[in-house]
């Protein structure tokens, strides 16, 4: 899916197309970069911009060429990324391949830690080379939930009522009991219990009733030191884009519609 290379290539800009990630959401980042390819290669944009793909393993290792194009032309990893996961060495989980100097700008497409939270946003700041998105702290906040509520009060915003709960509170023993009953009283049902650093709605779980609750506590654990709960409301969502700094410019709205329960991963 990379572009190809013509003769007017010396004109266009070079855009490193980052997908993958060491993360839970590594096949949903693999299928936003294939989207974000296509937008680059339509219509008037083939001829502003050439696509130089770049693939981060499991395992953390930055691939370019045609590895990574064959990745990003099939939609997802391939069969022996979970053979790599936890094998590269700390040299190969940096951009080192051939031609990473000619990349203009970098486009990075990865869900979840290690790539929307703000750590390779400070690896490209440090590399001084400019990219798409949030900076580190924008890119922090937005991340992690917990945080992300705490800035939200302080400016005054309406939120949900939620809790801030640890993974050690969901594995003491003994523990757990008086956890739920906390989260009965100061929130009811329904809830939501959520990592605190993930998206795609990967370990969230909806809870209706005790059984459920003491179910998804562990769940959501297992992803993240830090859980976020919070008090499930009717509500319709809403989303909007905004691009630029002191002047910025939003989109229209666009809103999620869905058939299941709540918008879950699969969905």
């Amino acid at each position: 899916m990379a572009t190809a290379v013509t003769a007017t290539e010396a004109a266009t800009v070079t855009v490193g197309l980052v997908f993958g990630g060491c993360s839970g959401e590594h096949e949903v980042s693999i299928r936003s970069a294939q989207a974000i390819a296509r937008a680059l290669a339509s219509g008037s944009n083939a001829a502003k911009y050439t696509v130089r793909p770049v693939y981060i393993d499991k395992g953390g290792v930055w691939q370019s060429g045609p590895a990574a194009a064959a990745v990003l032309a099939a939609g997802v990893p391939p069969q022996d990324s979970q053979d790599a996961a936890g094998a590269a060495t700390p040299g190969q989980r940096l951009p080192r391949f051939e031609g990473v100097d000619a990349i203009d700008i970098w486009f990075p497409v990865l869900h979840g830690p290690n790539g929307e939270d703000g750590t390779v946003q400070g690896l490209l700041t440090l590399m001084q080379r400019p990219f798409v998105g949030s900076g580190v702290l924008g890119s922090a906040l937005g991340m992690d939930k917990i945080a992300m509520k705490m800035a939200f009060a302080q400016a005054g915003l309406p939120q949900v009522k939620y809790l801030a709960v640890s993974r050690a509170e969901v594995e003491a023993a003994g523990q757990l009991s008086p956890l739920c009953d906390r989260i009965e009283t100061e929130l009811g049902y329904p809830c939501f219990v959520k990592p605190a650093n993930l998206g795609s709605s990967v370990g969230i779980a909806k809870f209706t009733n005790r059984r459920e609750l003491e179910a998804a506590l562990p769940s959501a654990a297992s992803y993240d030191r830090r859980l976020i709960v919070e008090a499930g409301v009717t509500a319709r969502e809403v989303e909007c884009a905004v691009l630029g700094n002191d002047q910025p410019r939003t989109s229209v709205l666009g809103e999620i519609t869905f058939q299941s329960d709540f918008y879950d991963y699969a969905t």
